[in-house]
């Protein structure tokens, strides 16, 4: 996804929050489960975590690695064109650069909004203390801004899930922890639990921010909160466990009567499961496509020697990591480089053997067949013809290289300069 299409999503589902009439948000645990929610028509969809970790075989609480956690969103941003909300619990770190790094993978993957909450010390089985998240927002909406994306944050209270508190107490405590989060940057505020219409009506007054309830036993139904000034109710893993529980009948029934009725009566056809991805797919190609047009451009430039030409293909804040050569550098050291290695290989030369490309991910192994004419990494001019390869990692944002990472054949590198002997796997001869 662009980082234009995000910023567009984003913005949209800001909007949702704002036009006077409840947004039902669907939570889905996979791609599936996201595009039956937007073929019946929901304008944006949130994730939930329990349902993504018990479908990928772990319990909830963060314990979903954040690999797959930012794996499936991926997966789901890919397959729908609504906004996506994410479920990233208490942030999955220990502090607020542990969140901020945590949410930076996060947006990438394409996430608009986020819901994150208070929830229980670690072994103390109490909530825990509001200064705790108020950090964690403060810096998710520092990286949102450095980002350059609207990401709405959604705080979450857990206050009505723990026991031992009585009405009053559990309202003020509410009130008082979500004037907190909205003092530090959140947009939106969660409740689940809360279930009385007096005391919705009371939180919505006392709040200057987007009400969000969970829909569940109890809790009363759309219409009625919307005229309570509730903006959003989202239903968490109930679909979920509802789905779950279908797959425990037809198990059952599989067993104990060895009849089918559970799973073909009202089932999807093949072919209408089948045909939900056919757009994404296309999609996603046509995007790949696009990325390794942009990294065949930025190779031509190298091989061109044209510097004024990194201006279009890199973003401002592009940064490049290549350890074999020094320190990180930007895009002014980037220019430096390539007008470095003109200067030293005048006839340099760049060509892409392999390219991989995944989401804004496009991977190139890379071969440069060249004259080593100058000095070059503090090695005298060799004077030599000279090949050796490379594999090179971009990550696009939008329609320009944001970041890269290096990795040469040092060995011929070396060789080619004059720094050591001939490898047998690679051929140098004097001109």
């Amino acid at each position: 996804m662009t980082s234009e299409v995000q910023r567009d999503r984003a913005q949209a589902f800001r909007q949702l929050h704002q036009r006077g009439r409840i947004l039902v948000l669907p939570n889905a645990w996979d791609a599936a489960s996201a595009r039956i929610f937007e073929l019946e028509g929901f304008p944006a969809i949130g994730t939930t975590s329990a349902g993504m970790a018990w479908s990928l075989g772990f319990p909830d609480g963060e314990r979903l690695p954040l690999a797959l956690l930012v794996q499936g969103v991926r997966r789901i941003v890919e397959a729908v064109e609504v906004p996506v909300s994410v479920d990233i619990e208490r942030g999955y770190g220990e502090g607020p650069e542990e969140v901020r790094e945590a949410l930076r993978l996060v947006i990438e993957a394409g996430a608009v909004g986020i819901n994150i909450e208070d929830g229980v010390s670690g072994g103390s089985g109490k909530l825990a203390e509001p200064d705790v998240l108020v950090r964690r927002i403060s810096a998710i909406r520092r990286l949102a801004t450095e980002m350059d994306v609207s990401l709405f944050i959604n705080a979450r209270t857990d206050v009505y899930f723990v026991p031992g508190m009585d009405a009053g107490s559990r309202l003020e405590e509410a009130a008082r922890r979500l004037a907190l989060y909205t003092g530090a940057g959140a947009d939106g505020l969660f409740v689940p639990g809360l279930t009385r219409p007096e005391e919705i009506a009371r939180l919505v007054q006392g709040c200057d921010r987007p009400l969000n309830l969970y829909a569940g036993p109890g809790v009363p139904a759309a219409k009625e909160l919307e005229e309570l000034g509730v903006a959003r109710v989202s239903v968490g893993c109930g679909p979920m466990q509802a789905s779950l529980a279908l797959t425990r009948r037809i198990a059952r029934e599989l067993l104990q009567a060895g009849t089918y009725t559970a799973f073909t009566e009202d089932s999807l056809s093949y072919s209408d499961a089948n045909g939900m991805f056919g757009a994404a797919a296309g999609r996603r190609r046509g995007e790949e496509m696009e990325g390794a047009v942009l990294i065949q451009r930025y190779y031509e430039a190298w091989s061109k020697g044209d510097v004024a030409a990194l201006e279009d293909l890199c973003s401002p804040d592009f940064v490049g990591h290549d350890p074999a050569t020094g320190p990180d550098f930007d895009l002014e050291g980037l220019k430096q480089r390539l007008a470095m290695f003109r200067q030293t290989i005048p006839d340099f030369r760049v060509t892409s053997e392999d390219v991989i490309a995944w989401g804004d991910r496009v991977a190139v192994r890379w071969r440069t067949d060249t004259t080593i004419a100058g000095e070059l990494f503090g090695f005298p001019p060799a004077g030599r013809r000279a090949s050796w390869t490379g594999i090179t990692i971009y990550r696009l944002s939008g329609s320009r290289i944001a970041e890269l990472w290096n990795e040469w054949d040092n060995l011929r590198m070396l060789t080619a300069v004059g720094a050591g002997s001939s490898s047998p796997h690679f051929s140098i001869s004097k001109p």
